[in-house]
């Protein structure tokens, strides 16, 4: 995902400049779809092996209790996450860059950390991270929306002539 993060900008960019916008859409939508697939990945592949991978570095219960936990509830919901760093690098390529802030922002400031927060002060410490995989997933669906409404109403400027 940080991958595509980072390759998105010059191939949105370019897109962009020669007018190409559909283009742009549907190199967000592919790594939109590229995120989830990835997460399935991770996420089937934690549920097996979360605990005997945590084993390894801690014989803790309680740490391996916490991470395994940790492993099968957050990477399900990773794809958001590249959403968010992906539509962020494609706003930043077309000269949005405030909106490539504003969507980290949306993540972080008004999903992740007060619905982690809330989640430690009233329950479980297992809640903190169902509140990462909801504000994941919920910045991946409003922000992958917001991209994608934002390019279909938008045109690129024209080339200047030679």
């Amino acid at each position: 995902m940080l991958a595509l993060s980072s390759a998105i900008g010059p191939f949105a960019g370019q897109n962009w400049g020669a007018g190409k916008c559909d283009r742009v859409a549907e190199a967000l939508r592919f790594s939109y779809a590229v995120c989830a697939f990835w997460a399935a990945i991770l996420g089937l592949f934690f549920w097996f092996a979360a605990e005997p991978i945590v084993g390894v570095f801690s014989q803790d219960e309680k740490v391996i209790g916490a991470a395994t936990t940790y492993l099968t509830i957050v990477p399900l919901s990773i794809w958001g996450y590249g959403v968010v760093i992906i539509s962020a690098g494609a706003f930043n390529a077309l000269g949005r860059s405030h909106y490539g802030l504003g969507l980290y922002l949306v993540r972080t400031a008004l999903l992740y950390v007060p619905l982690s927060f809330i989640a430690a002060q009233f329950a479980t410490s297992d809640a903190v991270f169902y509140a990462i995989a909801v504000a994941n997933a919920v910045a991946g669906i409003a922000v992958g929306s917001f991209a994608l409404y934002w390019l279909s109403h938008h045109t690129a400027p024209q080339p200047a002539a030679a």
